[in-house]
């Protein structure tokens, strides 16, 4: 009685302490206390589970779904959302259960900064002809990329047209059109 008793409240993994509570007089901050003993006293240490910021980001081409403030151990879906000719690649930094998936899952054990990468999609231009000149311009185009394509007719031909769609003029030697899916043109020579 009037003894002075130093009491320590220590979190587990993943929780805070909050307080305590049971003291019949006083405000007492902090996780170590000094308490005078004055009679018998019920104390107890509160604790809170910790919470932890999920910050979400996304590069050129797309979006995120999923970050926020998270009880610790918590699992959060995350989902990376493309734009138009563009594609998911990967999910850089934090533990995410399937880094290459576009919807995925990820444990808050901690802050976790985490960024979704995605690319260009790229397509297949693909010329072909017949007898009577070669072509040139075909290949491998991300998606918006204008090609440029030329017909070159071999001598004693002359060439009568491109077949296909998105020529700016199918009937000129040379031309170009937007790539936004795998195209192929044709050329024909006479």
């Amino acid at each position: 009685y009037g003894e002075i008793a130093l009491v320590s409240a220590q979190p587990q993994g993943g929780y805070l302490f909050a307080g305590w509570e049971g003291l019949s007089s006083g405000t007492y901050e902090g996780s170590t206390i000094e308490v005078v003993v004055m009679g018998q006293e019920n104390l107890r240490a509160k604790f809170v589970p910790a919470t932890h910021v999920v910050t979400l980001s996304a590069s050129t081409g797309g979006s995120v779904i999923g970050g926020g403030v998270f009880e610790h151990g918590q699992t959060v879906n995350i989902e990376a959302i493309a734009e138009t000719g563009y594609h998911f690649v990967e999910w850089e930094g934090g533990e995410i259960s399937d880094p290459n998936a576009s919807q995925s899952t990820l444990q808050v054990l901690g802050e976790s900064t985490i960024r979704a990468r995605f690319a260009r999609k790229v397509y297949d231009l693909v010329l072909t002809t017949e007898t009577g000149g070669t072509v040139t311009g075909g290949g491998g185009y991300a998606h918006g990329g204008i090609a440029v394509i030329q017909a070159l007719p071999e001598e004693d031909y002359v060439f009568s047209g491109w077949t296909g769609t998105g020529l700016q003029d199918s009937d000129s030697l040379s031309t170009q059109l937007e790539i936004t899916a795998d195209t192929q043109i044709h050329a024909t020579f006479e």
